[in-house]
């Protein structure tokens, strides 16, 4: 079991190192210390969610930070700061998309103010950083960070302006800039001292020694570790000491005393099990005190669920009567609709019927009709047969002309051409008004689609006189000698 825990130690002092540089001044993050954050200094799920954040405990951290999220009002100061918290979380548990996510959602918003928008954006500087979501993630999280510092600078946000030198610092170093990176890093970090924020101070304290140490200045790295730890006392934070203590265990590694770094390693590793231990006891307490307000609350919820089934039963019987009286209501309703609808059955059949019998009419009159018109045909071929059997060619051609009745071929035209073009005509008089009504003939036989052969023999003349008329209309309508009228009238 001894065994078990030494390897666990172990494994957690390992990850808590990985993590000294992607905390980036987590420490209470999001509150100034000052007296106009007396809103967030007043929620204690806000201060729990944030010591247990601040400390890598993002699993206990989350479930807080979304339980306060749903109960603080939308838009609100603490809402912002929360999303910005919760957004840290994420990142500690590597969930960069969720991070992301909320932070855009948060700057997005019109509502957040500028000390909150600036801390939002170092937090996306952050995810840029650690995550290398993109080729240029480098770039990306300077420019973040530059946003947040111009922001804060302007309003004088101090808190945040140390943060996003830090932020700006590490890129810096990273990009192997190292003098602009330690004045920037050692700005930030006086900034924190005169806000006596000594556990950000720390953060910051061990980013400069990473400097010190890639320029092989380990005297220098050491020693300003050294410094900060005297501050710890005054924080009493058992938690920071540990890092500083891993961080010297990783100097004195690697200037090759393992003496020195074995010995930072263990006291780290004690330090880490009081910690947890504390932690344990604190959650133990958490939990007896849930644990009573459980048994209170479950007799206070059955007292109500007794209310409740009554009130249930109460609602179930008027649901039952109101269903009833619908019901019958319904009912009515139907057996008259269905009166009603026999009725008009009735009324349409007996409509039916007379329409049938008009057209029944009307097919008759139509077939009597076209009986005339076959035998007064059959007469006038009769004569014309007679005509021409005397060779009497000039009798046989005035008694066709005679016969021949172009208004009537005109009119069942019409007829046919309304039908498949009810707005032709009023169209055709509101763009030409002064056309004729021969002119107004061939522009309906033009629509309709006819040649010229095919309109003289309807009209029953030449047609020349067809292509006469039809250069006479191309002027009156003023269309060019291009363009086909046919295509023109059906555009029409």
């Amino acid at each position: 079991m001894k065994i078990k825990r030494i390897i666990l130690l172990n494994f957690l002092g390992i990850l808590i190192s990985l993590n000294i540089n992607a905390q980036h001044l987590f420490e209470y993050s999001l509150v100034k210390q000052s007296n106009h954050e007396s809103l967030i200094a007043d929620s204690i799920l806000f201060s729990e969610a944030q010591f247990y954040l601040y400390r890598g405990m993002s699993n206990i951290a989350i479930p807080k930070l979304l339980e306060l999220l749903e109960q603080t009002q939308v838009n609100s100061k603490l809402f912002f700061k929360t999303q910005i918290a919760l957004s840290e979380a994420y990142r500690q548990r590597r969930e960069y998309e969720k991070g992301f996510d909320m932070l855009y959602d948060a700057v997005k918003s019109p509502y957040i103010e500028d000390e909150e928008k600036a801390s939002a954006y170092t937090r996306i500087a952050a995810l840029f950083n650690e995550s290398r979501k993109t080729e240029y993630y480098a770039d990306s999280a300077y420019k973040y960070s530059e946003m947040a510092l111009y922001i804060s600078e302007k309003n004088s946000f101090d808190f945040v302006t140390a943060t996003a030198k830090n932020e700006i610092g590490w890129i810096l170093k990273q990009r192997g800039e190292q003098d602009q990176a330690l004045l920037l890093l050692n700005e930030s970090m006086y900034l924190f001292k005169e806000l006596k924020m000594y556990l950000h101070m720390s953060n910051v304290a061990i980013n400069i020694s990473s400097v010190y140490m890639t320029l092989n200045r380990f005297e220098e790295a050491n020693r300003i570790i050294d410094s900060t730890m005297n501050y710890c006392d005054k924080t009493n934070d058992q938690y920071m000491l540990m890092r500083l203590y891993l961080h010297k265990s990783k100097l004195y590694k690697l200037v090759e005393n393992y003496e020195s770094a074995f010995y930072y390693q263990e006291e780290a590793r004690r330090l880490q099990l009081v910690f947890l231990n504390n932690l344990l006891d604190k959650q133990i307490m958490e939990m007896a005190a849930k644990y009573d307000l459980e048994l209170k609350e479950a007799k206070i919820l059955e007292g109500q669920k007794e209310s409740e089934l009554r009130r249930q039963d109460n609602v179930m019987l008027i649901i039952i009567i109101i269903i009833l009286i619908i019901s019958l209501l319904a009912a009515i309703s139907i057996y008259r609709l269905n009166r009603k609808n026999l009725l008009q059955e009735k009324n349409i059949a007996k409509m039916k019927a007379k329409i049938l019998e008009i057209d029944y009419a009307k097919k008759n009159q139509e077939l009597s009709g076209a009986i005339a018109n076959v035998v007064s045909y059959n007469k006038v071929l009769e004569s014309v047969k007679t005509a021409i059997s005397q060779k009497n060619q000039q009798e046989a051609i005035s008694i066709l002309n005679a016969n021949i009745n172009t208004e009537q071929n005109w009119h069942s035209f019409l007829l046919s051409f309304n039908q498949s073009f009810p707005d032709f005509f009023s169209q055709l008089k509101i763009k030409h008004p002064n056309l004729s009504e021969n002119e107004i003939k061939l522009c309906a036989l033009l629509k309709a689609g006819f040649k010229s052969k095919d309109i003289a023999g309807i009209l029953s003349i030449a047609q020349t006189s067809v292509d006469k008329g039809r250069q006479r209309l191309r002027k009156k309508i003023n269309v060019d000698a291009d363009i086909d009228l046919i295509e023109y009238f059906k555009n029409l």
